[in-house]
């Protein structure tokens, strides 16, 4: 583009009137040319570069130069003003333009993908693929990582509580769970909690203190009850009810959940 528009020898303005450094010479400054040629475009809004807008620019440049067959089996291509081919690109009044043919022969020219501004723009693309796949990874592994911490609460509460496991699964969800599948993990939940409240009865006279409870005389335990067993499973269907709001419902495939499994070892 500054090549088209700053000519060393035509006297014609092929860009926009507006531009006004309309020759450039070996010794002048590149910079001073290309900021009052930028001006000249008027101002425009900057928006997000994005890999669809990219290679848009590019198909919009791959559309735009000149091509003619000159007699042999290459054609001629330009980009900009030519009086006949782009031999004629001189920087001349009506030959303001520059020559593209190398790139386009059918054998022996150069490679398209070679040119510096093009390569700018495909691997700033490829920068912005790999950010985007970056980031989907790391909002996975956040996922995970909640779903590893709230185990871990979940198992220093059960060894706070008394409750020792030597070895736990922990489901770890790579989609979110439906209803269904959530409805036995919470009755079993309500479960392990009444029962575990009912062994903490000290001797028969607690454990008939606690509702859901029974005395298991022949182990001298204080244990749940089928009533008690029966109200946790309504509880965890009304818990259920709470959470499952946005639960699918139209009889589509569940999602998988992948479970991974967590050794715990508690040494007494």
């Amino acid at each position: 583009l500054f090549c088209i528009c700053t000519e060393t020898d035509a006297g014609t303005k092929q860009c926009s009137a507006a531009y006004t450094n309309t020759q450039h010479g070996e010794k002048q400054d590149i910079n001073t040319g290309w900021t009052a040629l930028k001006r000249s475009c008027g101002t425009r809004a900057t928006s997000k570069a994005s890999v669809a807008a990219i290679y848009a620019a590019v198909g919009q440049w791959l559309a735009t130069p000149t091509q003619t067959n000159q007699g042999g089996s290459d054609n001629s291509v330009w980009l900009g003003a030519s009086s006949g081919t782009g031999q004629q690109c001189a920087g001349t009044d009506t030959n303001t333009c520059v020559d593209y043919s190398d790139f386009f022969k059918k054998t022996g020219g150069q490679d398209l993908s070679t040119l510096p501004w093009l390569q700018a723009l495909t691997g700033a693309a490829t920068q912005i693929t790999q950010a985007e796949e970056a980031a989907a990874a790391v909002k996975s592994l956040q996922a995970q990582m909640q779903a590893v911490q709230g185990a871990s609460v979940e198992i220093y509460s059960a060894a706070a509580s008394g409750v020792l496991a030597k070895e736990m699964t922990i489901a770890i969800p790579t989609a979110p769970p439906t209803q269904r599948e959530l409805q036995p993990q919470t009755q079993k939940k309500q479960e392990e909690l009444a029962e575990t409240e009912c062994n903490a009865a000290k001797d028969e006279d607690e454990c008939k203190t606690k509702t859901g409870c029974i005395y298991d005389k022949a182990n001298k335990k204080c244990t749940l009850s089928e009533e008690g067993k029966q109200k946790a499973a309504e509880a965890a269907a009304k818990q259920e009810g709470k959470d499952g709001k946005t639960t699918n419902t139209t009889g589509k495939k569940s999602s998988v959940i992948k479970t991974f499994p967590l050794l715990v070892f508690l040494i007494l």
